[in-house]
């Protein structure tokens, strides 16, 4: 019995030395991995899948790693023990090298695998939460050594920034190898569906394309008006003639003071923040520049100094109010805009900032879910209506005066 018990215990010692050296080396391996995860996860994002999409995709892998990794080991284990056995030379023992058999402790094996699938789980839990720490750029292009210590360099890179560290075709290149295809056809099937853009040129038919997109440009910032101005912003005129800020949006306190500002810019589909004098659209230069035009413009209205030093003092919340609608359903993307200059960064909200609209994929305007999503499409719908008759009297108007 005595004998018994020590073999016990010896057993016990090597199980507890073989998982640990297993639970060390599978970390070691898994933590060299996180850079990588983690830049792949951000890619992942970058390109429009959802965080739980991410989270399924990277658990699916592991798990599919974990098993070809158990099996793989557990036949060059034999293999291996097979070779040992018979290079072996045993003394004073009745063992025959040749013929003796392979015997696995199945306690040992068990406990092994349970704690290396443990630590493998733990393991691709810390990219993970770099999801919820960090938007799809920051977690894409901050992956090397210094990890996020460059955070609020990364908020001021402007789209052209990114776009030299990885271009359009790069991006492709990488979809294509990540078994993602036919990229460029999926974009063109897209714009093919624009169906507010076949709307338009049914109804209003002497417009051309650069009238189509200004329509469609007024609904964007129609419809913005009327989401911000629902959940308790009261908007002010942020415009000087044609130029200007699309959203300029305030909340005051029970004085008559203004406490919150946000400021918005509207765009259609896939319109992008244009170059300026001041900066690029939506910067913290482009700002002040137009707050200054509309003091000059307002002399006697002091709300525009007040928002003005809010915003010298980065008091302010500046946002990209985004829709499209493709093939008869109505997407809407409300993005956030960080900026200490004359560039911007542009990144997805997350937590208590996020919209309720952002949390919805996209509505079918046929048949809208619910009553937030039938009150957003029935809006929507009674902005595109008003947007077409006036560019109906407008454009006509200008064809009949031409003719």
């Amino acid at each position: 019995m005595e004998e018994k018990s020590n073999l016990s215990q010896e057993y016990d010692v090597f199980d507890i030395v073989f998982i640990a050296m297993a639970i060390l080396l599978v970390f070691n391996i898994l933590f060299l991995m996180h850079k990588s995860m983690s830049k792949e996860q951000g890619l992942l994002r970058i390109i429009g899948m959802k965080k739980k999409e991410v989270i399924m995709f990277e658990l699916l892998k592991s798990l599919i790693v974990f098993f070809v990794a158990t099996v793989l080991g557990l036949v060059f284990s034999i293999f291996l023990t097979k070779i040992f056995i018979r290079n072996f030379y045993f003394i004073s023992t009745s063992i025959e090298p040749y013929t003796a058999p392979v015997i696995y402790d199945v306690s040992s094996l068990k406990k092994i695998l349970l704690t290396l699938f443990i630590v493998t789980l733990i393991s691709i839990i810390i990219p993970i939460l770099d999801m919820y720490r960090f938007s799809p750029v920051e977690q894409y292009f901050e992956t090397g050594e210094g990890k996020y210590k460059k955070i609020d360099l990364m908020r001021r890179l402007s789209f052209k920034d990114i776009n030299k560290k990885i271009s359009p075709n790069d991006l492709q290149e990488k979809l294509k190898n990540s078994g993602i295809s036919n990229v460029t056809e999926t974009s063109q099937q897209e714009v093919a569906k624009d169906t507010l853009k076949e709307k338009i040129k049914e109804q209003v038919p002497d417009a051309n394309d650069a009238n189509i997109n200004k329509i469609k440009g007024n609904i964007s910032e129609k419809l913005m008006d009327w989401y911000f101005q629902n959940t308790g912003w009261e908007k002010l005129e942020g415009e000087v003639g044609c130029n200007g800020i699309d959203g300029l949006y305030v909340k005051r306190d029970k004085d008559g003071n203004i406490k919150q500002i946000l400021i918005c810019e509207s765009k259609y589909n896939t319109s992008q923040l244009g170059e300026t004098n001041n900066g690029t659209q939506m910067s913290k230069e482009w700002i002040q520049a137009k707050l200054d035009a509309l003091q000059k413009a307002n002399p006697d209205n002091k709300d525009y100094a007040t928002i003005k030093e809010m915003v010298n003092e980065d008091r302010y919340r500046a946002r990209i109010f985004r829709l499209k609608e493709i093939d008869g359903e109505l997407k809407i993307e409300i993005a956030k805009v960080d900026s200490n200059g004359s560039e911007v960064a542009v990144t997805e909200l997350n937590g208590k900032e996020n919209y309720k609209i952002n949390k919805i994929p996209s509505i079918d305007l046929q048949n809208p879910e619910g009553k937030f999503q039938s009150k957003v499409a029935d809006a929507y719908e009674n902005i595109v209506d008003q947007q077409i008759q006036m560019a109906k009297g407008k454009y006509e108007n200008k064809t009949n005066a031409a003719a």
